[in-house]
């Protein structure tokens, strides 16, 4: 869990310190993280209209995998 604070932080880093292609050449699947910024942002827009105070973050390739052991 994160205050909206650290969200806004985060996603701030996210788009003026981190490069996209580094995260690419990390990872075994580089498209899925074409539309990242903008999920990131989207969520930070929604919470802050609905004044949220917390953002649940999730990791989804954990979420994947959970239902694959679990199928």
């Amino acid at each position: 869990m994160m205050d909206i604070e650290t969200r806004k932080s985060e996603t701030e880093r996210y788009y003026k310190s981190i490069s996209l292609d580094e995260i690419r050449n990390r990872v075994n699947n580089p498209d899925w993280w074409n539309a990242t910024r903008a999920m990131c942002t989207f969520v930070l827009v929604v919470a802050e209209e609905i004044c949220a105070k917390y953002i649940v973050t999730t990791d989804i390739a954990m979420v994947y995998g959970l239902l694959n052991t679990e199928i």
